[in-house]
């Protein structure tokens, strides 16, 4: 039976795009072990998950503390994995990576990248997709596993408890919003000022959105982010 360990220590909308390749391992090898390697914030986006068997918690300490940081690398070599796959690629899951002695490890491709994983891959740039780049850029990283996908429309999912579900529904009725329409959600600021729609283009994005798109609510979201 295989133990996959996926690997992505990036931001709460990374590891939630990411988790889409769980559901393709477990439609394609339903008896594999998968395994997700996250940051300890991202952990509330993929409880619940049940395509994910067990999550690994890449703990703060581990940046500052080469002790603890090396008997973290020493529990990963302890699991004996049989494939990794790496989406953050860089040190601290090369070093994770290597430490697995997974017979087969997949990751992007870095100058130095092919001397660490048996499989490489460079980012797609074609926009001709129906799933966008995002998750095509991922699911390139399952071909040495799977040839073709059961479902390969399919999007990332969050798993919701019901007090999740009554919550969110009170809040849909607190704002007015459309219970039986489907949301989309639309953030005015990214992580940084690089990752941040020009407020015109935004606002003509909205506009576009509204006019052509009745079936959708639309619920914009303003985060606060430090400048």
């Amino acid at each position: 039976m295989d133990k996959i360990l996926i690997t992505q220590q990036k931001m709460i909308g990374d590891v939630l795009t990411s988790t889409l390749l769980f559901e393709h391992l477990k439609l394609q090898f339903p008896k594999a072990i998968l395994y997700y390697l996250i940051n300890e914030h991202t952990l509330p986006v993929v409880q619940g998950n049940s395509f994910i068997d067990h999550i690994i918690i890449f703990k703060k300490k581990y940046k500052n503390n080469p002790t603890d940081y090396l008997q973290f690398l020493l529990s990963i070599r302890k699991e004996k994995f049989d494939i990794v796959v790496d989406i953050y690629c860089k040190l601290e899951s090369n070093l994770i990576t290597l430490f697995s002695k997974a017979p087969l490890k997949i990751s992007y491709h870095k100058w130095y990248s092919k001397y660490l994983y048996t499989h490489v891959f460079k980012n797609v740039t074609n926009k001709n997709t129906t799933v966008g780049l995002a998750v095509k850029n991922r699911l390139v990283l399952l071909s040495p596993i799977i040839k073709q996908l059961e479902k390969p429309t399919a999007y990332p999912k969050i798993f919701l408890t019901d007090i999740e579900i009554v919550a969110a529904k009170n809040n849909l009725r607190k704002y007015e919003c459309a219970i039986g329409k489907k949301k989309l959600m639309l953030g005015l600021f990214g992580s940084t000022a690089n990752k941040t729609y020009p407020l015109r283009y935004l606002a003509t994005l909205v506009n576009f959105v509204c006019k052509d798109y009745q079936p959708f609510s639309l619920t914009i979201c303003q985060t606060n982010r430090n400048k």
